[in-house]
């Protein structure tokens, strides 16, 4: 392979340093060329990066082994005076420093913070979503906000626009966010966000839709088969999303022939219900969010623990963590999507949005996942 031809617009060696003929006595060697080219360097530098003298070029003035320039411009690469391309050649660092590769875009990640301390789900596709953009050249910027209505206030908008963003990531967004994302639209900012596929898909935005149905329908088919016919579904009343995807639940259940009733008892209350069920097992508690189930098996795991003896568990939106149920090795159906495939679909196609129009994109499907530890 022949060697890279560089063009440097530098002056001489002999011009800038002058005749050199030998080196002051009993003075090493490599540090008499570090502090000569430092003095080289400040003479030429200029505003811009720009091709230093090659070490062959600096041996052969000096006349001293290779291996010493090397050396000497470890040094100085250290000192943040020239920059080295593997391979290529040195380049002079400008005054105006750049960085070593272009960044694409800048790319905002909007998290609300409670998910990110309680859901593996959440922790998991940031730290995804941010290797997968790196590697695109993009850089992930994680905001966090604390209250989850945040993000219908007018605020919200600002607060994004204060961060420069070509793009941003919005992920189950209430829904009087739709402002907002007009507001980010109109700045020129690009919106991507990722909703259930049975709420309203008309948001002016790149739309990934999560569809549950088809994991559902699988857990109703397994636990029919089973002997289970009643289902409690856990549904606290400040749960998070509308009563559409409980009534869609429902449906499902109750086309296979199981009875679902929602509650919003406290854990001992519900062991209650679920002891005076005849026969046995053949009950099934379902959770349908996740920060509150988290937050419920948590305060209360031996309750929970007695509640798995005598019923099937299922988190319907992820798994959660609770160290002492893991612990007692509990079992229990999980019905959640991958973080990596999320994270890998959009991280693809914000690497090409001058092409996508805004609408519906692409259409996840969840999995389910029987009897599991948690």
């Amino acid at each position: 392979m022949s060697r890279v031809i560089v063009h440097r617009s530098l002056p001489p060696l002999k011009k800038v340093l002058g005749d050199f003929s030998h080196f002051p006595a009993g003075k090493s060697h490599q540090q008499v060329v570090i502090e000569m080219l430092r003095e080289v360097a400040e003479k030429v530098k200029s505003e811009i990066s720009q091709p230093f003298y090659s070490m062959r070029e600096v041996a052969d003035y000096f006349q001293v082994p290779l291996g010493t320039i090397s050396r000497v411009y470890k040094r100085l690469e250290r000192e943040g005076i020239v920059s080295r391309i593997r391979s290529s050649h040195t380049m002079l660092v400008g005054r105006e420093v750049l960085p070593r590769e272009a960044v694409r875009g800048v790319v905002g990640v909007y998290i609300w913070l409670h998910s990110m301390i309680l859901l593996a789900y959440t922790q998991t596709l940031v730290i995804e979503f941010e290797e997968h953009l790196r590697r695109l050249g993009y850089v992930a910027d994680i905001i966090f906000h604390a209250e989850k209505d945040e993000e219908t206030k007018p605020e919200f908008a600002t607060r994004l626009l204060r961060h420069r963003l070509d793009a941003v990531v919005l992920h189950t967004p209430l829904a009087g966010t739709r402002q907002n994302i007009l507001s980010l639209r109109e700045r020129g900012v690009r919106v991507l966000v990722v909703q259930r596929k049975d709420t309203q898909c008309d948001l002016p935005a790149l739309i990934y839709l999560q569809d549950y149905q088809p994991a559902y329908q699988m857990m109703a088919e397994r636990w029919y088969q089973a002997g289970i016919r009643k289902v409690w579904l856990y549904t606290p009343t400040e749960y998070l999303h509308n009563k559409a995807e409980t009534n869609i639940l429902k449906t499902i259940f109750n086309r296979q022939g199981l009875e679902a009733e929602s509650v919003q008892d406290e854990p001992h209350q519900m062991l209650k219900r679920v002891r005076q069920r005849k026969p046995k097992l053949s009950t099934a508690l379902a959770f349908l969010d996740g920060t509150h189930s988290e937050l419920i098996c948590n305060r209360e795991p031996q309750v929970m623990e007695q509640i798995s003896r005598v019923a099937r568990l299922a988190f319907c939106v992820g798994p959660i963590r609770v160290p002492y149920l893991r612990f007692r090795t509990i079992r229990a159906d999980i019905v959640d999507f991958s973080p990596t495939e999320i994270a890998s679909k959009l991280s693809a196609d914000i690497a090409r949005l001058s092409v996508l129009p805004d609408g519906i994109c692409h259409t996840f499907t969840a999995h389910y996942h029987e009897q599991i530890p948690l």
